[in-house]
């Protein structure tokens, strides 16, 4: 049976004990290229963890009326705005040369 994982990541006063699909770290004025993560996850027992667990006879039932979940913008282009209202910068992904 696989044994869990402990994850620690300690940045300063930052610490992490866990990260999940879709994670990062990020501090400060930064733009992640290439980041793309789109997914749900719905769980309606949870996890079980350890050794020589027994479930029996169990029902989960997970009510998702949901139509749309999360609208998404995947054109990789980022619109920021440098100084005023007025200013405005439009930015692109780098390309490999």
């Amino acid at each position: 049976m696989p044994q869990a994982k402990h994850t620690q990541i300690e940045l300063g006063n930052i610490i992490v004990t866990q990260l999940d699909s879709g994670s990062g770290i990020f501090i400060g004025s930064n733009a992640q290229w290439g980041w793309s993560s789109h997914g749900k996850n719905v769980s309606g027992f949870g996890t079980v963890a350890g050794m020589l667990n027994r479930l029996t006879n169990n029902i989960s039932v997970v009510y998702d009326n949901d139509l749309i979940d999360t609208l998404i913008d995947d054109r990789d282009t980022m619109i920021s705005r440098v100084g005023g209202d007025d200013e405005r910068k439009v930015t692109y992904p780098p390309f490999a040369e």
